[in-house]
C-alpha cells in the first residue's frame, strides 16, 4: 500500500463514528423526552368533581395574608334555581306570623 491510499482509508474510517455517535445521541434525547413528558402528563391531570350540600345559615370567614396578588383557581357563580312572584308585602310596623 502506498501512502496515498492510507491516508483516503483513515478519513473514512474516522468519519463515521461521529455520525453513529451523534444519531445515537439523538434517539436517546428523543426517547426521554417523549418519556419524560408521558410522565409528566399523568401526574398533572386532574379530575374535576362536583358535590353538593345543603346550605347552612352562618358566617363565611377567610383569611389570607402575605405578599403578592391573589387570584382564585376557579370561579362560580351561586344562585338559587327559583323563580316566584311577591303577592303582597306588609306595611311597615304591621304584625306578621310564620307563614302569611
Amino acid at each position: 500500500m502506498s501512502a496515498a491510499s492510507m491516508r483516503t482509508d483513515r478519513p473514512a474510517r474516522r468519519a463515521r463514528w461521529p455520525w453513529i455517535v451523534g444519531g445515537l445521541l439523538l434517539i436517546g434525547a428523543v426517547g426521554g423526552t417523549v418519556a419524560y413528558r408521558a410522565r409528566s402528563a399523568d401526574s398533572t391531570q386532574a379530575v374535576a368533581t362536583t358535590s353538593t350540600a345543603r346550605a347552612q345559615q352562618g358566617v363565611i370567614r377567610v383569611s389570607v395574608s402575605g405578599p403578592g396578588t391573589l387570584e382564585a383557581a376557579q370561579t362560580r357563580t351561586v344562585g338559587a334555581d327559583l323563580t316566584a312572584t311577591v303577592g303582597a308585602v306588609p306595611a311597615v310596623g304591621e304584625r306578621v306570623t310564620r307563614g302569611s
